[in-house]
């Protein structure tokens, strides 16, 4: 599992896949990615601001 704090936002993994994204002073889910069929294990932002995700089931995902 992975959480990354950009800003005023967490993004965390959650097992199955998911990721979520909070606001970091309230915990108001900002919104939930689903994609990765395993558990994913790295988070990191591009320059542009974009999400990437790694995950156990050998993917790499870019969000937009």
């Amino acid at each position: 599992l992975s959480v990354l704090v950009r800003g005023d936002k967490v993004v965390a993994s959650r097992w199955g896949g998911t990721i979520v994204v909070k606001k970091t002073d309230t915990g108001e889910t900002l919104g939930t990615m689903t994609g990765h069929r395993d558990v994913v294990f790295s988070l990191t932002t591009l320059d542009d601001g974009r999400l990437v995700s790694a995950s156990n089931d050998n993917t790499l995902k870019v969000w937009t």
